[in-house]
């Protein structure tokens, strides 16, 4: 240690005028101490944090066609033609004399059998009959019976038809083939919309998907290029120049320091130049504050060089012209 002192003295002594600069610490202005700084989402396509659903153009659902109607929303259907002459009734009602309706009657009379008990385990069947009462014996009671249509055989459905000559007149035959005719109704599975909407399993039926980039916040934590992702800026003031004078020392008395700015100070005498009005100003430079005096600025990540002062880490002043004094 005694020796790191001796060579101390020893540069006091051959540089009597050095630079001593001072330095500060404060909070980044840009981060404001958090290191990192806001940046918007660079995803494509997010919008506040969320991204348009491609897969169902921001609807939520994806529209499938029908398969029962292959789009069309109506449905082809046939039926059968009502017979023209009896108007699909089948035939008409004839009021008059009509079979019994008991269906036991027979002709007036219904039958009966009984069992009569014999000898030696023989049984014999002793028939009998007696008088219906509802046709009283007659086999006919009045009321209303169907004539089917000689057209449609009673079936109520048009029948489809051939003619031909037979020499003296022109006649109709009746084939058993109904006739049929083609109708339209609404598809019931699409509702007649042609499509079948299902909710879409990409986006969940919102719409919209969350950004896997920001998280839905909209913006990314991007390093701050100030401070480097420190937090806080070390800035250095204005190099002043300390003039260490030794004298001889007197008895009782020791070494004395005296040190003056490097700005050269105002006079009185109007003979002398004036110093340069601008505070900035220290010696005819001014000290970039972009690249904080260091002539390198952080951009992504990467050292690059200041642009403002083009790496020297100050420029010269505007109003002196690089003088120092007006």
């Amino acid at each position: 240690m005694n020796g790191f002192f001796k060579l101390v003295c020893i540069a006091l002594l051959f540089f009597p005028a050095i630079t001593v600069c001072g330095q500060s610490r404060y909070t980044c202005p840009k981060c404001k101490g958090e290191k990192y700084v806001p940046k918007p989402c660079p995803a494509v396509g997010c919008h506040k944090g969320t991204i348009l659903c491609t897969e169902c153009n921001g609807s939520g659902a994806i529209e499938h066609s029908c398969s029962s109607c292959n789009g069309s929303g109506t449905i082809t259907k046939s039926r059968h033609l009502p017979c023209s002459h009896c108007h699909g009734k089948g035939g008409e009602m004839k009021r008059g004399q009509i079979p019994c309706t008991n269906a036991r009657c027979k002709g007036g009379k219904i039958y009966t059998k009984s069992r009569i008990p014999g000898t030696h385990g023989r049984d014999s069947e002793k028939k009998a009959w007696y008088k219906c009462t509802t046709c009283d014996g007659t086999g006919y009671v009045n009321g209303t019976s169907k004539i089917a249509c000689r057209y449609c055989g009673g079936t109520g459905e048009e029948k489809e038809t051939s003619t031909y000559f037979d020499g003296t007149e022109t006649r109709t035959v009746y084939t058993p083939i109904s006739k049929t005719e083609n109708y339209t109704v609404k598809c019931e599975s699409c509702d007649g919309s042609g499509g079948i909407k299902e909710k879409c399993s990409k986006c969940e039926g919102s719409g919209n998907y969350l950004c896997t980039r920001c998280d839905g916040y909209a913006n990314v934590r991007e390093v701050c290029s100030r401070c480097n992702g420190n937090g806080v800026i070390d800035t250095y003031d204005a190099p002043q120049t300390q003039n260490i004078t030794s004298s001889q020392p007197e008895s009782g008395t020791s070494q004395t320091q005296k040190s003056t700015p490097s700005q050269p100070s105002s006079s009185t005498n109007s003979g002398q130049q004036k110093v340069c009005t601008n505070p900035q100003c220290h010696g005819g430079s001014i000290y970039c504050d972009d690249c904080d005096y260091t002539g390198f600025i952080y951009s992504n990540g990467k050292k690059e060089k200041c642009p403002k002062c083009k790496g020297i880490g100050k420029y010269v002043c505007s109003s002196c012209g690089g003088k120092g004094a007006l």
